[in-house]
């Protein structure tokens, strides 16, 4: 199996995320098992990534470390799917020392799926899956840095109210990161998804607008 090209495609996309050349932000959906994605999963989710792509970069992801024979069933299902893959590390990660040090609950570590017979020229990125609060009174004090996911786990009555204020902390200039992860449902109603999605979306939209109408400093101000 060939699965070298669709990694390096997805690697330079999340690098360009992360390093702020693609103003888009990344979406973790999360599937139960490696070996357990569906094919009405898996297309569920590719007709997601397709509607919300200019503004989002979706991506299915098992949270835990999948074994060999895990990971391979799954770019199996994915390269059949033309979906990408991302896996989750888990909590004894090391990487990452001084930021994981100054978080408040233990973060995970992701990174991009891959077999041990396909190695990219471009170098498969990740970085820290950081837990968003419950809470809205809870404080968040994150590095500010594209290199962080906020984790919202597993959906819950309160996802709307949590989205929302994530967003505003986006906007706000407050939080700065990648994107979230999101344990998501496959087949939950589609009003549901656009209450856990439009809100990023539309800061991304929010952003290019402003970019575009913000206005050019004056002369003065530039000599």
């Amino acid at each position: 199996m060939t699965t070298a090209p669709a990694s390096s495609r997805v690697a330079t996309r999340l690098l360009a995320i992360r390093d702020g050349r693609d103003d888009r932000l990344l979406v973790l959906c999360g599937i139960a098992a490696a070996d357990c994605l569906p094919l009405a999963a898996g297309r569920w989710l590719r007709a997601l990534r397709a509607e919300y792509d200019d503004e989002l970069e979706l991506l299915p992801f098992v949270r835990g470390t999948p074994d060999a024979a895990g990971i391979a069933c799954l770019l199996r299902r994915c390269e059949r799917l033309r979906l990408p893959a991302v896996a989750v590390g888990d909590t004894a990660a090391t990487a990452y020392g001084r930021w994981r040090a100054s978080l408040p609950a233990a973060p995970l570590t992701w990174r991009v799926l891959e077999t041990s017979a396909a190695r990219t020229a471009t170098p498969l990125p990740g970085g820290l899956l950081a837990r968003w609060p419950i809470r809205p009174a809870e404080p968040v004090d994150w590095p500010r840095s594209r290199r962080v996911i906020a984790d919202l786990g597993a959906a819950s009555p309160a996802l709307g109210a949590r989205i929302g204020a994530l967003a505003d902390a986006l906007c706000d200039g407050t939080l700065v990161v990648a994107g979230i992860a999101l344990d998501m449902a496959v087949g939950a109603p589609h009003t549901f998804i656009a209450d856990a999605l439009d809100p990023l979306a539309n800061y991304v939209r929010m952003q290019r607008i402003a970019a575009v109408t913000r206005r050019a400093p004056s002369l003065r101000s530039r000599l």
